[in-house]
């Protein structure tokens, strides 16, 4: 019988006698299972076999992971503040930036139009998508090759606070792909209000600056409750770019400048019809009409809006702007906004 293992090579496997030479294998009390030798083709044809079970157990596992540790780390900050994240350790790994400590601020603390801001500039649709805006991702791609290089992200602002907290903020499709999937995982999780929170207090606002309240100490020496509306549009000007410009010199990029301007800038006049009626009020009792009420030129987000418990800070009032000067944009990874200000040689960046 044991002639009949050495003989058939269709075998799986024969055993060693006693005194017979037999490459390595694995011990059996005193014999060994020696696997057939196997062919260059024949091993290959193996391996082939295998590789599309083996490539989807190592995808189902990259996206379990990514997909238990977003809902866990929403979980954990829902209730939680970060203590520091990977932006600020990379940052310090990398360039040596010493993270400032994080003033935190209550989204019910700051004044009613600032997280309006950044729904405006960086996502409009925040209340409305699941961490993640396709439309945008289209758009920006399609922009992304007509320049031929990458000047938008499409990046809500879900994807920017995940990017700040777990990942690098370098640019590749891996890390965008891992950013949304983390993303939509944390959105199902943190409350809306909440992750507008962590992000306001969290993005980068400079050289080891981290969030707002550290930004308005940074750069205007006193607490953000002090703020005027012109300091708030700048600092929500710069992020794009917080370590190359300033809230003093980011003029001198254009797509920071339209950002600026889109904020400060004063509503358009509209003027009325010949025949149509100007007020519905009583004229007054000179014979002269009663002025018209007007709105306000700056969108405000769901979360800003003053309830009934809860106390606002006044809301500062806007300033009057300029335009700046332009010069060529930097690449910008969120979504920004109608940009009025462009120059012919280089692209700004549009929604």
């Amino acid at each position: 019988m044991t002639g009949y293992f050495f003989r058939n090579p269709d075998f799986p496997y024969s055993r060693r006698q006693e005194g017979r030479r037999e490459p390595a294998g694995q011990s059996v009390g005193d014999e060994r299972i020696v696997l057939p030798a196997m062919g260059a083709r024949a091993r290959l044809g193996y391996f082939a076999a295998r590789l599309p079970i083996s490539i989807f157990g190592a995808a189902l596992a990259f996206h379990a992971a990514i997909v238990l540790f977003s809902l866990g780390a929403g979980v954990v900050y829902s209730w939680l503040n970060p203590p520091v994240t990977s932006l600020m350790v990379e940052r310090f790994l990398d360039r040596g930036y010493v993270p400032r400590p994080v003033v935190f601020i209550p989204l019910s603390q700051l004044p009613a139009d600032v997280p309006g801001m950044y729904l405006k500039l960086e996502d409009k649709n925040f209340y409305r998508h699941p961490g993640i805006d396709p439309a945008a991702i289209v758009h920006a791609y399609r922009m992304n090759r007509r320049w031929g290089r990458v000047i938008m992200g499409g990046s809500t602002i879900t994807q920017q606070l995940v990017r700040t907290l777990f990942l690098s903020p370098d640019r590749n499709y891996l890390r965008k792909y891992t950013e949304a999937i983390a993303a939509v995982s944390l959105d199902a999780v943190l409350d809306k209000k909440r992750i507008l929170e962590l992000y306001l207090n969290y993005i980068e606002w400079g050289k080891g600056v981290y969030g707002l309240g550290a930004a308005a100490r940074a750069y205007y020496k006193k607490p953000a409750a002090r703020l005027t509306y012109n300091d708030y549009a700048r600092l929500a000007a710069i992020i794009i770019d917080p370590v190359d410009y300033n809230v003093n010199d980011f003029a001198r990029q254009p797509a920071m400048a339209a950002r600026y301007y889109t904020l400060t800038a004063p509503p358009p006049a509209v003027e009325p019809e010949a025949n149509q009626i100007q007020s519905d009020s009583p004229p007054a009792s000179d014979g002269t009409a009663a002025p018209a009420e007007t709105q306000s030129g700056t969108e405000s987000s769901p979360s800003a809006s003053p309830s009934s418990d809860t106390t606002q800070a006044a809301t500062p009032q806007p300033e009057a702007a300029s335009p700046p000067q332009a010069t060529p944009p930097e690449n910008d990874e969120s979504q920004p906004a109608e940009q009025p200000v462009a120059t012919a040689s280089s692209p700004a960046p549009v929604n």
